[in-house]
């Protein structure tokens, strides 16, 4: 469902590349399954089909599609089942980025914070260090200052 959203929102404001990007990331997680349910080939036809037309009707005609795909109705995706429950936050020290980190979504600024400073990378960076300044942005950014 994320990637209906993306790329929809992707198509619909002519940035075909990063539509693009959002369905090899989907194949990538696909290529790592059994295999795919029928409804979930032919929704990747009807998503590649704006970009890619030619590989989009080949691909519906495998998947079992009807028709051709560019006549099918848009796929449309379930906005509840976008929530996530954890999101992945950048760390920097001294401005440079120094690791990641993933929390839930509705961590703390201390928990984020405390869990930054976990990473190894972070932690050589700020150690024998003064922590001058310690900055949060909810579900983006853990920002840590040394001197």
């Amino acid at each position: 469902h994320a990637t209906i959203k993306k790329v929809t929102e992707d198509v619909d404001r002519m940035h075909f590349n990063t539509a693009l990007s959002a369905l090899m990331e989907l194949i990538n997680l696909l290529e790592k399954q059994e295999g795919i349910s029928q409804e979930t080939a032919q929704t990747f036809a009807k998503l590649i089909a704006p970009m890619a037309p030619h590989l989009a009707e080949e691909l519906w005609e495998i998947a079992g599609g009807e028709g051709f795909v560019i006549e099918q109705e848009w796929p449309s995706y379930d906005e509840s089942l976008l929530i996530s429950d954890t999101v992945t936050i950048a760390v920097q020290v001294n401005g440079k980025v120094r690791g990641e980190i993933e929390v839930a979504s509705d961590s703390s600024e201390e928990d984020a914070i405390a869990a930054a400073k976990t990473i190894d990378n972070v932690a050589k960076h700020i150690e024998g260090n003064d922590v001058k300044k310690e900055v949060y942005v909810p579900n983006k950014l853990v920002s840590i200052v040394v001197g």
